[in-house]
């Protein structure tokens, strides 16, 4: 699967599509997924529940969230795909996904393990695509967007989060 081309998602993403190196996915998708795992597991366990300041995320949330928004990419780019780009996808408020997700009772391991699976699940599915599946345009909030779109601001985003981890919260 080859990196999307401008225009094939919100101009939002594009700065998480930066974040991404080759023009080979599973290559790409199993570099990033190595190093996001292996960032979570040596993060201490007393840094868990930090927030860096008031209002604003937990490591551990911040876990929860990466989880989160890969389902939501990886359904999204499964709908556009099986559904031929017939059916428009509302956006989601990442902020009350966080507010709904109690994540105090959670353990970060288990945190991890599911990462981990989710990681291996959605491996399997954005392999499985044809490059011409790959390409195939739905409208998510309104923008254009292909699957492979989808696949790289998975990759991109969890860029993102650990930079953010790294400058402001360690």
């Amino acid at each position: 699967m080859q990196k999307p081309e401008t225009g094939e998602c919100n101009p939002y993403f594009d700065g998480y599509l930066s974040l991404t190196g080759t023009n080979d996915f599973a290559e790409t998708y199993a570099a990033n997924t190595r190093d996001i795992e292996e960032f979570f597991e040596d993060i201490p366990e007393g840094s868990h529940d930090y927030a860096y300041e008031e209002g604003k995320w937990t490591i551990r949330q911040l876990l929860q969230h990466l989880i989160d928004m890969e389902r939501v990419m990886a359904y999204r780019a499964m709908m556009i795909v099986r559904n031929a780009g017939k059916e428009s996808l509302a956006s989601v408020d990442e902020n009350r996904f966080a507010e709904n997700a109690d994540v105090s009772l959670r353990g970060f391991d288990s945190m991890i393990s599911e990462f981990k699976a989710l990681r291996l699940a959605n491996k399997y599915f954005f392999e499985s695509l044809s490059d011409e599946e790959s390409k195939i345009k739905g409208s998510v909030a309104g923008y254009p967007t292909t699957a492979r779109a989808l696949g790289y601001i998975i990759i991109g985003h969890a860029t993102h989060h650990k930079r953010i981890i790294v400058e402001r919260y360690l």
